[in-house]
């Protein structure tokens, strides 16, 4: 159940219903979403559970789940599996990542799949294959 403490941007819940139907199949708690442009905006919550199909990730907490596209600015990532997207800031604890770009962030566990990583620390993990720009191992 997705449990929504407050919408911004002029965010209604008939956009979501119209726009963003899937984020009303997610387990989440906390939730402050807004809107930018054409992209749902994640300001901050507890995703528990489901899968994240597009948008914007500001803040938070992600539990487990799938996400399968978008733009993540910063929070932590503790499970789950990374289809593709951007990563550009936060601290992933562990998960499968399985395509994308890694610009900056802490990886402390999980499994790299394959990705292009610019920058961050990695501090554990497996990597299988990708491309490894700059950074701290």
């Amino acid at each position: 159940m997705l449990r929504i403490k407050e919408l911004r941007d002029g965010l209604t819940q008939e956009i979501i219903n119209e726009k963003f139907s899937w984020i009303n199949d997610i387990v989440a708690n906390d939730v402050i979403l807004g809107i930018e442009g054409d992209d749902i905006v994640w300001y901050d919550g507890i995703f528990e559970n489901g899968t994240w199909h597009r948008g914007i990730w500001k803040n938070g907490t992600w539990k487990k789940g799938t996400w399968k596209w978008g733009t993540w600015e910063n929070g932590t990532w503790k499970g789950g599996r990374w289809i593709n997207g951007e990563w550009f800031n936060g601290v992933w604890e562990n998960g499968t990542w399985k395509k994308g770009y890694w610009k900056n962030g802490v990886w402390k566990n999980g499994k790299w799949q394959i990705g292009r990583w610019v920058d961050g620390t990695w501090i554990n993990g497996i990597w299988e294959a990708g491309v490894w720009e700059n950074g701290t191992w």
